[in-house]
């Protein structure tokens, strides 16, 4: 059990690192905080057995009556507990970290997500209008009338601009949507007396 505790410090430095760095962009952080949870599983599978032979020698001391032996008995079952408080409560700081990470991800995959979904929507319509105006079939419309050119350019225009305008329209609806809940909790806490 004494290399226990320098393991165990080493452990809670390279987790005190991997939290101070959580803003950087790190791709190694989730096979360190893997190889972090992995060992802390190893020491705990190994001290299981530890716990159960003191138990089970205390358990033998018990009918002897032998104080000393028992006294450095307890001490080492609660050097043992200890440790294993330690370990557990290690593994709950990997447990954290790791859904933070995949929080992480999560948000950096939905902002992509988010970005993807307004280039679509942007050149959506106008790659309909380009592909039924690039027909090459008789019937196409404006294409024996002089002005004809800038009657489809005037059209693609206007186009893109209620494109643009639907799009300015959503943008600040969401947004102030979004602020509207929390400026409505803050309301209802004024009003309560929270």
């Amino acid at each position: 059990m004494d290399r226990l505790a320098p393991s165990l410090r080493r452990i809670a430095d390279e987790l005190d690192d991997i939290e101070s760095e959580l803003e950087e962009h790190r791709p190694d952080r989730v096979n360190r905080l893997a190889e972090i949870r992995r060992l802390l599983l190893g020491i705990d599978r190994h001290l299981d057995p530890l716990q159960s032979a003191i138990q089970r020698s205390m358990l033998d001391m018990t009918t002897r009556n032998d104080g000393m032996v028992m006294d450095a008995l307890r001490g080492l079952q609660d050097r043992a507990n200890w440790f294993e408080h330690r370990i557990h409560g290690h593994l709950d700081r990997v447990r954290v970290l790791t859904d933070r990470e995949h929080m992480l991800t999560m948000d950096d995959m939905s902002t992509s997500m988010y970005r993807l979904s307004w280039i679509a929507t942007i050149f959506l319509p106008l790659t309909f209008v380009t592909g039924l105006l690039g027909i090459n079939v008789g019937g196409i419309p404006f294409a024996s009338a002089a002005s004809g050119f800038w009657l489809v350019c005037g059209a693609l225009a206007l186009i893109a601009l209620v494109t643009s305008i639907t799009l300015g329209l959503v943008v600040r609806f969401g947004r102030r949507r979004a602020r509207r809940p929390a400026a409505d909790t803050g309301r209802n806490h004024e009003e309560t007396g929270s």
